[in-house]
């Protein structure tokens, strides 16, 4: 179920951008892990962000408002696949220079509290899947090889040689911040940003792992297999929360988003859960009726033609169409039938249409020689 950004932060769906600031600051100041050591203040606080990083931005905002998501970053299925969370926001609070956190956090503790790691999360794999009209019917277990950054195992991922520790470290003396000076037309502005060694910890190995040169991963080559679902649309994209990069020093991975394509098949036509075909009769099946083999996505079906029918007829067939997304109900399959009218008749078969004309009372206008041409001067 997608979260409801406004609930987070507490405000109105009506709130004005300098309510929702506000909200957001007091929010961020209560539950920013290096202030807050509560259980499950960081997870609190990563939500915040997310919530902040959508209703700041009126793009974002006016899409999350009429779609319940806000791009490519979120589930696009109306926040169902699986609980499938919002895109990166590791690199929000990256510094005071890239318009981050650390505006918020030096105004709020001048300067004194570090600021959370900036790129130590690791980065989303993305894929592509291409499968068949009847794949997106059934679903499919989809496996996609990538080589990209693992935990060392030599570490497990922490970095450190082990049976070692850590110490201060020596670029930012423990604050987890370094002093950037920058040189702009108003004159050299100082700012401070995430310590580049320690990742804003304020500590770095003692003696670093040397299989990993002390980064906590190494790349390697793996699998990561993701479950299509039943009535998986084309261009759908799906998300694997962790199944990403490795983050640097343990940090968490990733996630790994997969696009998934969906090959047309020139019989059916899609519209949303519904199937589409055409089929063509003969002129005595329209008119007597018939039984006929309609194939669907599931595999053909018997239905009957009535009699009667007339050109450009559409027949339904309920529960033979697309899977409903992510709901136990099936969509329809609807024919369009097409009466084919013979073109070339024989001397006899003239013959019988020209006296069942006259039995339905047609008056009809022939072609001089007609009747002779059927049946003689």
């Amino acid at each position: 179920m997608a979260q409801d950004f406004y609930k987070i932060l507490g405000v109105d769906k009506n709130a004005s951008s300098d309510e929702i600031k506000r909200a957001y600051r007091k929010l961020a100041a209560k539950y920013h892990p290096d202030v807050n050591k509560e259980a499950g203040a960081a997870e609190k606080f990563k939500e915040i962000q997310e919530a902040w990083e959508v209703l700041s931005d009126p793009q974002k905002k006016a899409q999350y408002d009429q779609f319940g998501t806000a791009g490519e970053g979120f589930s696009g299925f109306g926040g169902g696949h699986g609980g499938f969370s919002a895109e990166d926001f590791a690199g929000f609070a990256d510094g005071f220079a890239g318009g981050g956190l650390g505006d918020i956090f030096e105004s709020f503790f001048g300067g004194g509290v570090r600021q959370q790691r900036g790129s130590a999360r690791g980065k989303n794999i993305h894929g592509d899947a291409r499968i068949s009209l009847e794949e997106a019917v059934t679903g499919k277990e989809y496996t996609v090889h990538v080589e990209t950054f693992v935990p060392c195992s030599s570490c497990d991922g922490s970095g450190r040689k082990k049976g070692t520790g850590t110490k201060e470290c020596p670029t930012c003396h423990g604050m987890g911040q370094v002093q950037r000076q920058q040189h702009t037309p108003l004159g050299i502005i100082q700012t401070r940003v995430v310590c580049p060694d320690c990742h804003g910890e304020g500590r770095v190995a003692e003696h670093p792992c040397p299989d990993c040169a002390g980064t906590g991963r190494v790349r390697e080559k793996k699998n990561i297999t993701i479950n299509i679902p039943p009535g998986v649309f084309d261009g759908a994209l799906l998300r694997v929360p962790g199944k990403g990069e490795a983050g640097e020093h343990g940090q968490p991975a990733g996630d790994f988003l997969l696009r998934v394509h969906v090959t047309p098949n020139p019989k059916f036509r899609r519209e949303e859960s519904d199937i589409h075909s055409e089929e063509t009769i003969s002129l005595f099946e329209a008119v007597l009726g018939n039984e006929r083999e309609i194939e669907t996505v599931h595999g053909k079906v018997t239905v009957k033609i009535p009699p009667g029918t007339q050109p450009d007829a559409v027949l339904r067939i309920r529960g033979k169409g697309m899977p409903v997304l992510n709901r136990n109900a099936m969509g329809d399959h609807f024919v369009h039938l097409r009466v084919q009218i013979p073109k070339k008749l024989t001397k006899k078969q003239k013959e019988l249409f020209y006296e069942l004309s006259k039995e339905f009372g047609e008056h009809l206008v022939l072609e001089k020689g007609f009747l002779d041409g059927l049946f003689g001067k």
